[in-house]
């Protein structure tokens, strides 16, 4: 539970609303296992895990693109947040060709 703190000296909010909501989902997902659906995945793993090696999630095992980013699951979205951005645009070009171009996605219509 270190991590908290240093969360917290980065800037992120700590409070008892948002360790509440993360103890409910970490107790929502306890159970739940993922299933195939039709629609393309894409998965950004942060390079510096918040677990230890023994307690870290088990590889994503469905068909999916991965990119590996810098930080943990909260320095890779303050931290390197430009870095996380371009590799999303980068999975979504390699599942949906044409869709990590913002240049190309600027003025069209959104579903």
């Amino acid at each position: 539970m270190g991590w908290i703190c240093d969360a917290a000296r980065a800037g992120f909010m700590v409070n008892d609303r948002r360790l509440l909501a993360m103890a409910g989902y970490m107790q929502m997902l306890a159970a739940w296992a993922p299933e195939q659906i039709e629609a393309p995945t894409g998965f950004l793993r942060a390079r510096d895990g918040l677990l230890t090696t023994e307690d870290a999630a088990e590889p994503w095992r469905l068909p999916h693109v991965e990119r590996e980013v810098e930080g943990d699951h909260l320095t890779m979205m303050i931290d390197h947040l430009e870095d996380t951005a371009a590799a999303v645009l980068a999975v979504l070009e390699e599942l949906c060709p044409g869709m990590g171009d913002p240049e190309a996605l600027a003025g069209k219509e959104r579903i």
